[in-house]
């Protein structure tokens, strides 16, 4: 794909292509590959670290992990592909993708990029999946005494009112971590703080995207 890539760059005559035909080179032919490229680390990434808890201890810990190995490849992503589209410029002699108009654009108003950020943050998506299990691998972290009458309430002899108590306390179980998760990152939203910490976070990242396109010459 990268001959192809450098074959279409040095014979097409990009002067005369349209827009939109540029869009659709880089679109089909450039963005789902590089992006898949981070999608594969990040999906190996997660296999492993999801099979290592499974056999450990702390679950959720592997989970943090995941989501610390993802965010880096999240980063190098961006820069990945602000080289490449670098690169392919210079090989077709015109900007296939105006990078200078792209990082403007991005400052001044970062809402209209959305499928920009979707394509992306996709990389962080078996993440995500991971996350959602170390959550669950939290009910084995119940103490005993709170797990042995469930599930004696649970036993085939049982009453049919043992097994709808049994059967609430085990779904309270299995959903209190995601309930948990769920409102402290609620609460956490709430808080100026942190959503300028955020917001301060995305900015550094953009800023440091651009600085790279300003020193390979692209913005």
């Amino acid at each position: 794909m990268i001959v192809a890539w450098i074959v279409a760059l040095r014979f097409i005559p990009w002067a005369d292509v349209t827009d939109t035909a540029k869009a659709l080179f880089l679109f089909l032919g450039v963005f789902p590959l590089l992006n898949a490229l981070f999608d594969v680390l990040s999906y190996a990434a997660t296999l492993a670290l999801m099979r290592i808890g499974l056999r450990r201890a702390g679950p959720l810990l592997w989970g943090f992990y995941d989501l610390g190995i993802a965010l880096f490849l999240f980063l190098g992503l961006g820069a990945t592909l602000t080289l490449i589209l670098r690169l392919m410029n210079l090989i077709a002699g015109v900007p296939i993708l105006d990078l200078h108009a792209l990082f403007g654009g991005l400052h001044q108003s970062p809402g209209d990029y959305w499928w920009l950020y979707a394509m992306v943050i996709s990389t962080i998506l078996p993440t995500g999946v991971h996350f959602i299990l170390s959550l669950m691998g939290l009910q084995g972290m119940c103490p005993p005494f709170i797990r042995r009458p469930i599930a004696n309430r649970l036993r085939d002899d049982a009453t049919t009112g043992e097994w709808m108590l049994g059967a609430f306390a085990l779904a309270t179980i299995w959903w209190l971590p995601f309930i948990i998760v769920g409102a402290a990152g609620w609460g956490l939203w709430q808080l100026q703080w942190f959503v300028w910490l955020v917001q301060s976070l995305a900015s550094i990242y953009l800023f440091a995207l651009t600085w790279l396109a300003q020193a390979i010459g692209a913005a």
